[in-house]
């Protein structure tokens, strides 16, 4: 078990690691450079904005003001301070 989580993690990493070095490499592409790229992979983008898009369809978005927001925030801080101190 040790063993494939170990495998599955190194895995892991190294995707990250590719995919840091993947986005630091289209970073410095000239705009030109930029453009090529997205002609030549535009249905791999359009794959993955497609995937992504379905992944948030099943997310329910709640549109709330910034004060709404900020009344939420204030009332949880206000609510742990008051369960710690009855601890």
């Amino acid at each position: 078990m040790e063993q494939v989580l170990e495998k599955v993690e190194s895995k892991q990493s190294s995707a990250v690691k590719s995919s840091k070095l993947g986005l630091a490499a289209k970073m410095k592409m000239t705009p030109d450079e930029q453009f090529a790229y997205i002609q030549l992979h535009k249905e791999e983008i359009l794959a993955s904005v497609k995937a992504f898009d379905e992944s948030l369809s099943d997310v329910d978005f709640i549109e709330m003001t910034d004060d709404e927001i900020a009344d939420m925030v204030s009332k949880d801080r206000r609510e742990r301070y008051e369960a710690s101190l009855r601890h």
